[in-house]
């Protein structure tokens, strides 16, 4: 089935559904959506009148058990892990649940983009203006780089969660034949100088292309120009970015031939530079706690308690929420030990340690190390058997190969960020995978 991207807007509980979440997820109060994300994930799977499957409550069942038994053997944290409990397996349920098929004329799909896409081009240009007074009355370059964010704020990863979010309208309007729209969403996810994000953008893109073999020689051809063209708007609008990026890849490159460990440690401890990007040092001991501590690998340490955002949000040291900050002072013992001596206040306060090169940040370790490698096989397995699934069973190419590339995205994003708990972000992968679902998947 394909659905034209003309077909008529309507209001109905599910657009207005839409509606709410793009200027929750995309406007500055995005700051406070994870105080309301549980009320939402209920709202959605009420306005896609989603249900529980016993498969699910058999795996939660089993998710309770495991972790309240390392709850147990833990110090107690009960508030990083009833946390990160909702946040985690509230996101787990949206996205493997199924929507019921309606039979409607509304292109649900075709309704989210164009509402969502609209806001996002007006924050854009918010955001292009704020960086254009900077850059005319500031004399300060790393102000001026930090300040394409305008009315999304600077909360969470900022500027740089607006570039993800750019980087993954232009994949849906280039597939769509939309290239104004396109280079628009591009170019702006450019202006973000989100260099982690830019590389896992031309990973995604390279995977998808060199995996596709219905793609032609034509398709090959844009593809090679569009990441050329990346590279060289990049060089232009920002050389100091690029060759930052550069210095990162050949450092990172070199820290995994000769890293000491407990010398990296000792200067993370000392607030000293480091040649090796911190994030390598963090993956260095996630490892070796892992092969030092078999309790752990089996049933993690707990919710909430590791690396996970949960895990600094209430740690009294990394939230800018004031509420927590002044009240809530959980140092779990493996994050205390492990993760915080990498990344904290002295640290992220210090320019040129703050950078994305050295935040330990990972959904994929933090679901493995705080929830064990049972439930955190099983939770990655099941989204990737969903995926699998709306591929095989969607019809039209261009959505195909959108929920592919976005999929692959944030799957590599996992790795490397927080993604899971970063819910303004992940909630529109959410909305755009699920308005897709719900056109594009045939009846059962």
């Amino acid at each position: 089935m394909k659905l034209s991207i003309k077909t008529r807007f309507k209001i109905d509980p599910l657009n207005f559904f839409f509606i709410v979440s793009s200027l929750l997820c995309f406007l500055f109060i995005r700051k406070y959506f994870i105080i309301i994300f549980p009320i939402q994930i209920i709202w959605g799977m009420y306005a896609f009148k989603m249900k529980f499957t016993l498969n699910q409550i058999l795996f939660l069942a089993l998710t309770l058990l495991i972790t309240g038994i390392s709850f147990i053997l833990s110090e107690w944290h009960i508030i990083n892990y009833i946390m990160s409990i909702v946040l985690t397996m509230s996101i787990f349920i949206f996205l493997t649940s199924t929507p019921e098929k309606t039979y409607s004329d509304i292109s649900y799909s075709e309704t989210f983009f164009k509402v969502s896409s609209n806001i996002l081009i007006f924050v854009n240009i918010v955001a292009f203006i704020n960086y254009l007074l900077l850059t005319l009355h500031s004399s300060n370059i790393l102000e001026i780089e930090d300040s394409f964010a305008g009315i999304y704020g600077k909360s969470g990863l900022g500027q740089h969660a607006l570039s993800v979010i750019n980087f993954m309208y232009a994949a849906f309007f280039v597939l769509k034949k939309k290239m104004l729209k396109f280079w628009v969403f591009l170019i702006c996810g450019i202006m973000g100088f989100y260099g982690l994000g830019l590389m896992l953008l031309l990973a995604s893109v390279i995977i998808v292309v060199f995996t596709s073999a219905k793609l032609n020689y034509k398709h090959f051809l844009f593809v090679g120009f569009s990441l050329w063209a990346i590279i060289v708007l990049l060089k232009i609008a920002n050389p100091r970015n690029y060759n930052y990026i550069l210095d990162n890849i050949n450092k990172t490159t070199a820290s995994f031939q000769d890293l000491n460990y407990e010398a990296e440690m000792l200067k993370a401890n000392k607030v000293r530079w480091s040649e090796s990007p911190r994030k390598v040092v963090f993956f260095y001991g996630v490892v070796r706690r892992l092969m030092s501590n078999p309790e752990i690998l089996l049933i993690g340490t707990s919710p909430g308690s590791y690396n996970s955002m949960t895990a600094f949000m209430l740690n009294g040291d990394y939230t800018r929420i004031g509420l927590l900050k002044d009240n809530v002072n959980n140092m779990p013992k493996y994050h205390r030990e492990d993760v915080l001596p990498l990344w904290n206040q002295k640290i992220y306060g210090t320019t040129w340690m703050d950078g994305t090169r050295n935040q330990p940040f990972s959904s994929f370790v933090s679901v493995l190390m705080e929830y064990g490698m049972i439930i955190g096989i099983l939770y990655f397995l099941w989204i990737w058997k969903k995926i699998r699934y709306l591929l095989k069973s969607i019809d039209d190419k261009e959505i195909k190969y959108f929920v592919l590339f976005s999929s692959l995205f944030f799957g590599l994003s996992l790795f490397f960020l927080n993604t899971i708990e970063m819910v303004d972000l992940v909630f529109v992968y959410l909305l755009m995978i699920k308005s897709i679902e719900i056109d594009y998947v045939k009846v059962r």
